[in-house]
C-alpha cells in the first residue's frame, strides 16, 4: 500500500507500507502397518500468522500473532471380523496476542516523560471535535490468550447380527491463560480544542497500577456415547444412540475468580465460578432410513437430537481477566488544570 494520506468520510489517516500479514501452514502425517489386525497413524499440524501495520496516526506499529500446533496418534486394532477398536490421544496449543506494541515509528511514542503514568509511554488524548489520539507504545489494550488441551478417545464398533453397535468415551483437559492489559497508559478526555491548548482536562481514566493480573481456567470435559444402527427390516433401519457430556466449572489456578451473586450486588470471590449446570446432560438421539419401495430407488430420512452446549472456558476468558479486584478500572471527572500530563496518575487516588 502506497504511503501517504488518504482522506475518508471519518477523517484523515495515514497508511504505511509496513502494513503486513503473513502465515505459515505446515501439516504432515506418519502411518505405521504393524499388522493385518493392527495399525497406526499420527498428524500434526502448524499453523503461525501475523499480522501489522501503523495506527491511525503513523506513530506506532500495532499487530496481532497467533500461532496454532495440534497433533493427535491413532490406533486401530481389529479384535475379530466383526469387532474394532479405535484409540485416540491429541493436544491441541494455541497462542494469541491481540493489539501488540510490535514497535514504535515515531520516537517520541515510547517516550515515558510524555506518559500520564508511571514509567508508561503516552497515553490517549480524546479532544472533542477532533480525531482521537490512540496513545504511544503500549496504550492499545493488549490481550494475550495462551490455549493448551490435552484429549483423549476410545470407540469400539461392533457388527452382530441386524445390530451394528458403536460404543466411545472421550475425556479432555484444558489450560486457558490469559492476560488483559486494559489502557495501562490511560486516557485523557478534553472538552475542547481550547480547553486542550490551557491544559483544563475534563477526566482521566486507567488500568489501576497493579492490577490486571493473568489467570489461569482449568476445566476437564467428559463424554460418553452408545449408538445402535438396527436394520429392522430389509428396507428400514433404525438409528438408536444416547450422548452423555459433563464439563467441570472453570476454576483459576490461583483462586482468582470473581462474579456477581444473583440477585444482588454482592462480590463472590473465588471458586465455585457457578454451579454447574451439566451433570445431566444426557441426549438422545434417533433417526431411521426407509426405502419405502424396496427397489433402492428412493429414500427417506428422518431424525431427532438433543444436543448441549457446555459452559466452555472461551466464554469466560475475557470477563476473568478484566474482573474486579485482580483488574480495576479507575476514572476521575475531578482533574485539576495543569495536571496533564503528569499529574494525571494522581487523579486516581
Amino acid at each position: 500500500m502506497p504511503n501517504g494520506p488518504v482522506k475518508g468520510d471519518t477523517g484523515t489517516y495515514a497508511f504505511s507500507s509496513q502494513d503486513n500479514s503473513r502465515e505459515d501452514f505446515l501439516t504432515t502425517r506418519v502411518d505405521h502397518h504393524f499388522s493385518d489386525t493392527d495399525t497406526i497413524h499420527g498428524t500434526y499440524l502448524f499453523d503461525n500468522g501475523q499480522t501489522s501495520g501503523p495506527d491511525v496516526f503513523n506513530d506506532v506499529l500495532l499487530g496481532t500473532t497467533s500461532r496454532r500446533m495440534t497433533g493427535n496418534v491413532e490406533e486401530s486394532h481389529i479384535l475379530s471380523p466383526t469387532a474394532i477398536n479405535f484409540a485416540r490421544i491429541g493436544v491441541n496449543r494455541m497462542v494469541a496476542d491481540q493489539v501488540l506494541s510490535l514497535g514504535t515509528i515515531n520516537p517520541a511514542a515510547a517516550d515515558t516523560s510524555l506518559g500520564f503514568m508511571p514509567g508508561r509511554a503516552v497515553g490517549g488524548i480524546n479532544i472533542a471535535g477532533l480525531t482521537n489520539f490512540p496513545g504511544g507504545a503500549g496504550a492499545s489494550g493488549l490481550y494475550q490468550f495462551h490455549y493448551t488441551s490435552y484429549q483423549a478417545y476410545d470407540d469400539f464398533s461392533l457388527t452382530k447380527g441386524a445390530h451394528s453397535i458403536k460404543i466411545g468415551a472421550g475425556a479432555e483437559r484444558i489450560f486457558s491463560n490469559a492476560v488483559g492489559a486494559g489502557t495501562n497508559n490511560g486516557t485523557a478526555t478534553f472538552g475542547s480544542f481550547a480547553g486542550f491548548l490551557a491544559n483544563q482536562p475534563t477526566a482521566f481514566s486507567a488500568t489501576i497500577p497493579g492490577t490486571g493480573v493473568p489467570t489461569g481456567l482449568r476445566q476437564s470435559v467428559f463424554g460418553a456415547y452408545v449408538q445402535d444402527d438396527w436394520r429392522i427390516r430389509r428396507n428400514l433401519t433404525l438409528n438408536l444412540g444416547l450422548r452423555y457430556e459433563t464439563a467441570s466449572v472453570p476454576t483459576e489456578q490461583h483462586g482468582r475468580l470473581a462474579t456477581l451473586v444473583p440477585g444482588s450486588q454482592l462480590l463472590k470471590i473465588g471458586s465455585p465460578y457457578f454451579n454447574n449446570p451439566t451433570r445431566r446432560d444426557f441426549s438422545p438421539r434417533i433417526g431411521l432410513a426407509w426405502d419405502p419401495f424396496g427397489d433402492g430407488k428412493t429414500a427417506v430420512r428422518a431424525a431427532f437430537g438433543q444436543y448441549d452446549s457446555l459452559p466452555m472456558t472461551s466464554l469466560f476468558s475475557l470477563i476473568s481477566v478484566l474482573s474486579a479486584p485482580y483488574n480495576e478500572q479507575g476514572s476521575s471527572t475531578s482533574v485539576p488544570v495543569g495536571s496533564f500530563p503528569g499529574g494525571l496518575a494522581n487523579t486516581l487516588a
